[in-house]
């Protein structure tokens, strides 16, 4: 097997990255896979659980992982196969769910102090940060009467406007902002 390049701010050089799934049930090593270092974590969880299941003829039910792997293929790998996964918090600063906020579910929009409504817009991907990001956003013609809002001042939305951080499922992500265990839940 080849290694690959590790370039991160604390580590630099090459080196391997070890999967490795035991049974706590039974206190036993399942096993244990080797890839090069330039690969990130969660890309290959799931090649590693297939291989595991494959190998072992276990069929996994429940996984815990570390924060690295939340992420959305992550998620949707789970899912897909049928396993429930239990991963750790990451603590966003999302200044908009700390404020005088509220979160409509059935509606998929937050209402401000004022009592206006932010809507969902779209999710985006950014590639840097390898984040998702819920754009949320106040219709133009209401975004002027903010400036007369008793609340501006303490307003958590900008412009009108704000990015969540946030997986795919907003479900999901409310979980995680109030402290809960994070849980994979299937849709």
């Amino acid at each position: 097997m080849d290694c690959g390049y590790i370039n991160q701010e604390r580590k630099k050089g090459l080196g391997y990255l070890t999967e490795m799934t035991t049974d706590t049930e039974n206190g036993i090593v399942l096993g244990v896979d080797c890839y090069p270092a330039n690969h990130r974590e969660s890309d290959i969880i799931l090649k590693h659980i297939e291989k595991i299941e494959k190998d072992t003829g276990l069929k996994i039910n429940n996984l815990a992982l570390d924060a690295g792997y939340d992420v959305g293929a992550v998620h949707r790998g789970l899912e897909l196969m049928g396993i429930t996964g239990y991963i750790s918090c990451i603590d966003f600063s999302n200044a908009v769910l700390k404020r005088a906020t509220r979160y409509l579910p059935e509606k998929d929009c937050f209402e401000c102090a004022g009592g206006k409504y932010l809507n969902f817009v779209k999710l985006i991907y950014k590639k840097t940060t390898q984040n998702y990001y819920r754009l949320y956003r106040m219709p133009k013609e209401e975004r002027k009467s903010c400036l007369s809002c008793p609340f501006f001042k303490k307003c958590a939305f900008s412009h009108g406007e704000s990015r969540i951080n946030a997986v795919p499922s907003i479900r999901l992500f409310i979980g995680i902002d109030k402290g809960m265990k994070r849980r994979h839940i299937r849709l």
